[in-house]
C-alpha cells in the first residue's frame, strides 16, 4: 500500500511538472533568431538636412558679400564723381564775397588767383582751374534750357557771361545776377533777362 501510495504522489508531481512546463513554454515564446540585416536609422537623412542647410546658408552667405562688393563699388563711384565737384550754395557764397568787396574790374588783372573780369569772376565762383574766358568755356560747361537755370548757373551773352542767383520774374525771363560788369560798376549784383538777342545758359559740369 506504501509503495501503490508513492507512486501516486510521483505520477501527480511528474503530471504537476509537465504541466508548468507547458504553460512555459506558451507564456515565454522563442526568442527570434538575430536578423543579419542592417535596420534603417534616420541618420543619413539628418545629414542630408545638414549639408543643404549648409549649403543655402553658403549661398545666402556669398550673395551678401557680393551686394555688399557692389554697394561698396558704387560708394567709391560717388565719391570719385564728388571730387572736384562744388555745390550751388558754395558757388553763390564764393560769388558774393566779390560781390561784397567790390573787386575792381579788369581784364588784366588778378585777385586771388582769379583775373578780375566777367568770366574770371564766374571760374572763380566755380573754383574752377584757371580763369577761362567767354570763348573757353565749352569744355567745362554744358548748353541747359533758359528754364532750367538753377542757381550757380551762368547766363553768356555775346562778349560777357553772369552767374546766375536766382528767378526775380520766371514769366518775364529777368533774374538776379552777380557779375563783374565793367570798370565803372565792378563786381555787383543785378537784374538780367535771358530774354536778351544771344544769351544762353550755361551749366558748369563740376557744379552738384
Amino acid at each position: 500500500m506504501l509503495a501503490t501510495e508513492n507512486w501516486r504522489n510521483i505520477t501527480r508531481i511528474s503530471k504537476r511538472a509537465i504541466a508548468l512546463a507547458l504553460v512555459a513554454t506558451i507564456a515565454i515564446p522563442a526568442a527570434a533568431p538575430a536578423s543579419t540585416e542592417t535596420t534603417s536609422t534616420p541618420t543619413s537623412t539628418r545629414e542630408a538636412a545638414t549639408d543643404a542647410f549648409k549649403a543655402q546658408q553658403a549661398e545666402i552667405a556669398a550673395r551678401k558679400r557680393a551686394a555688399a562688393a557692389r554697394a561698396a563699388a558704387a560708394r567709391r563711384r560717388a565719391l570719385a564723381r564728388r571730387r572736384g565737384k562744388i555745390s550751388r550754395s558754395t558757388v553763390l557764397k564764393r560769388g558774393f564775397s566779390w560781390v561784397k568787396r567790390r573787386v575792381p574790374y579788369s581784364q588784366s588783372r588778378s585777385y586771388r588767383g582769379y583775373r578780375t573780369d566777367c568770366s574770371g569772376f564766374v571760374s572763380m565762383a566755380w573754383k574752377a582751374r584757371t580763369s577761362y574766358t567767354t570763348r573757353s568755356f565749352g569744355p567745362v560747361t554744358k548748353r541747359i534750357a533758359k528754364r532750367n537755370l538753377r542757381a550757380g548757373d551762368a547766363v553768356l551773352y555775346p562778349g560777357h557771361v553772369v552767374l546766375f542767383v536766382k528767378w526775380k520774374n520766371r514769366g518775364a525771363g529777368t533774374f538776379v545776377a552777380y557779375e563783374q560788369a565793367n570798370s565803372r560798376k565792378d563786381c555787383i549784383r543785378s537784374i538780367r533777362s535771358v530774354n536778351k538777342r544771344g544769351a544762353r545758359a550755361l551749366r558748369y559740369r563740376k557744379i552738384l
